[in-house]
């Protein structure tokens, strides 16, 4: 399939006007472009070839409308998938053909879960799974499985979407698919780390990355260095997070795969914002919305506006910080995202705090904790425990914050606070709970909360991050105040 003829065979037969060995060649040369990530030229070769193709050929035609969908879809280009779809769906039931009908199933599954109608995704794929069985196939029934669980996952049933992602990974190693069983793994390395497992979902996310690179397939290689970097980024290792994710992006690069374009640059904006740079994180947002301007990307946008949120609430911008929250809320509701709710409620509870609404603040930590303990994200939930104790903290209600402080040492004895979004700011809010109370307990918590500080500071690798990081990010701020004044002072002689 790979030979550097197969242009000049397509031209010279072009020439020669020889309409059947050009098309056929025409055909391989746009194979060729495709797996070189050539997508202009790839697409230029399948037209060309259809132009050639007989309209009553129409398994041919079929075929190669399907091949311009998936450059397609490597492109993100949803409107011309969803005009070639127009164009292969009649020609599926002109040829009574179930393997096709499933086919554009799984790609209208596909279109609608890009444009997040998540009820039309699942309708979608329900209906390629059925047709794949009655045509007795597999391939398409698992890319339909994928995509069910990409669906529940943003509708926070993250334990039927890990089910679906476990069956993809048992139908593509019961038939020897190892492109799906790559993705399955990646996708359940992501279902863990939204559960907070960070540690099992590296594995998986290596694994992910060992069968891409294997069979030659930089596009998924890219993603699995991505994974690994967010991976290094919740348990706060920012130096690893942000060689992964400059990996990641020359990686996707060379593979022709643009949405690298803008997840990057927001994946070093978070790390720029938890190192307390929050210029870079403001440029490296700013770059990732533009693109995500052009193209669409709502669930992208949503994550933005949650980070912006958060670095302006940082700064004591309330005002900009609320509204980039209700934002992002407001896309969440749109695109029916629970994952991304519970995000976005989260930073306005921290907003509503620290402008005095303490009311609103505890209904809205409250409803934030509902949502990640449905969802199973004990870890994320730990957020929500924390914005009530400061609501409480803050109300004078000392034993309601020392409940919720509780609460969040009988979690973190056993588990780490890896995968929470502030992890600083849980640990400051124990500590200050229990100093409150005299509680002997406070000095083992700031001790350790100081302790894990300097691990990362480890991470930082120039004087000037590091002092952003202690200086400009506030509960890192505190700990560090807190932690001096505990230490005895020194007689002087």
């Amino acid at each position: 399939r790979r030979s550097p003829l197969l242009p000049l065979l397509a031209h010279h037969y072009q020439q020669a006007e020889n309409v059947a060995r050009e098309r056929h060649y025409a055909r391989l040369a746009g194979l060729q472009a495709a797996d070189q990530y050539a997508n202009s030229e790839a697409l230029a070769y399948f037209s060309r070839a259809l132009t050639l193709t007989p309209h009553d050929h129409l398994a041919g035609r079929f075929d190669l409308m399907l091949e311009r969908i998936r450059v397609y879809v490597r492109q993100e280009n949803m409107a011309a998938v969803a005009r070639e779809l127009d164009l292969m769906e009649p020609l599926a039931e002109a040829l009574d053909d179930d393997a096709r009908r499933a086919l554009c199933a799984t790609q209208r599954a596909g279109h609608a879960a890009h444009t997040s109608d998540y009820p039309g995704a699942i309708a979608a794929a329900q209906r390629a799974i059925a047709l794949d069985q009655a045509a007795g196939e597999f391939a398409n029934a698992i890319y339909a499985h994928r995509i069910c669980a990409f669906v529940f996952g943003q509708w926070g049933d993250l334990g039927t979407a890990r089910t679906q992602n476990e069956m993809v990974l048992r139908l593509a190693r019961q038939h020897g698919d190892q492109f799906n069983e790559a993705r399955a793994l990646n996708a359940i390395g992501c279902n863990l780390v939204d559960l907070g497992d960070c540690a099992t979902a590296s594995t998986y996310f290596q694994a992910f990355l060992r069968l891409s690179r294997e069979s030659g397939n930089e596009a998924n290689a890219s993603i699995g260095l991505r994974n690994l970097g967010n991976v290094a980024l919740v348990t706060r290792d920012y130096r690893a997070a942000r060689d992964y994710f400059l990996e990641s992006l020359r990686t996707a690069r060379a593979a022709g795969v643009t949405t690298a374009e803008r997840t990057i640059p927001r994946d070093l904006g978070e790390v720029a914002q938890a190192m307390g740079d929050y210029e870079t994180a403001l440029a490296a947002y700013e770059q990732s919305l533009r693109l995500i301007n052009q193209v669409g990307d709502p669930i992208l946008e949503g994550e933005i506006f949650c980070e912006l949120a958060r670095l302006y609430w940082k700064r004591g911008d309330y005002t900009t910080a609320r509204a980039y929250a209700q934002r992002a809320r407001h896309i969440a509701h749109t695109i029916d995202s629970r994952l991304l709710e519970a995000e976005a409620i989260t930073a306005l509870g921290h907003v509503e705090l620290a402008i005095g609404e303490s009311a609103t603040a505890r209904d809205t930590y409250q409803a934030a904790l509902d949502a990640r303990r449905a969802m199973g994200q004990a870890t994320r939930a730990l957020e929500g425990l924390a914005g009530l104790a400061r609501v409480a903290l803050a109300t004078g209600d000392l034993s309601g914050a020392l409940a919720q402080v509780n609460a969040i040492l009988a979690h973190s004895e056993f588990r780490p606070l890896d995968g929470a979004m502030d992890p600083s700011l849980i640990e400051l809010t124990c500590y200050q709970a229990l100093h409150a109370a005299d509680d002997p307990r406070a000095a083992d918590v700031l001790a350790a909360a100081y302790a894990r500080l300097q691990q990362t500071l480890a991470t930082i690798p120039d004087p000037s991050g590091q002092k952003m990081f202690l200086e400009q990010v506030p509960a890192n701020r505190a700990l560090v105040a807190a932690w001096i004044a505990s230490q005895p002072l020194i007689p002087v002689a």
